[in-house]
């Protein structure tokens, strides 16, 4: 497994965003661009790309394919399941818009941002709008 400094190890991984410069640290200390890291993992380039910043991360249903990237950077796979529980943590954490609006900009209308659960309140007002027209 490639060297990395303790505060990309995948045991100090709590956030999206954490989780995005932690597998860039690790794509950076085995000397992969985003388009190597895909050709080796058999991935595509923007979904690696995701990953990396933050955007999106590896659904539950890819875990084979998370591991396969985690391979191609050089962790053994008797060392893969601490990233995996990091991914868990990663996706348990409520900085997942956040990390959508630091990495592709803030949207410019908030009905065009993705719902939180904060914003149950706004499915209640929907339905007492649609249910007075009826």
């Amino acid at each position: 497994m490639p060297d990395t400094d303790s505060s990309f190890e995948p045991w100090a991984i709590e956030s999206r965003k954490q989780f995005g410069e932690a597998l860039t640290h690790l794509r950076q200390g085995a000397g992969l661009s985003i388009r190597e890291l895909a050709a080796r993992s058999g991935l595509r380039s923007a979904t690696v790309g995701g990953y990396t910043s933050g955007r999106h991360l590896p659904q539950t249903s890819q875990t084979d394919s998370f591991r396969a990237l985690l391979k191609a950077c050089g962790v053994d796979e008797q060392d893969q399941q601490p990233w995996i529980d990091a991914l868990a943590r990663a996706r348990a954490a409520r900085d997942g818009g956040q990390a959508r609006d630091s990495a592709c900009g803030a949207s410019p209308y908030r009905r065009m941002e993705s719902f939180e659960y904060e914003d149950d309140r706004f499915f209640a007002e929907m339905m007492w709008l649609h249910n007075s027209w009826l």
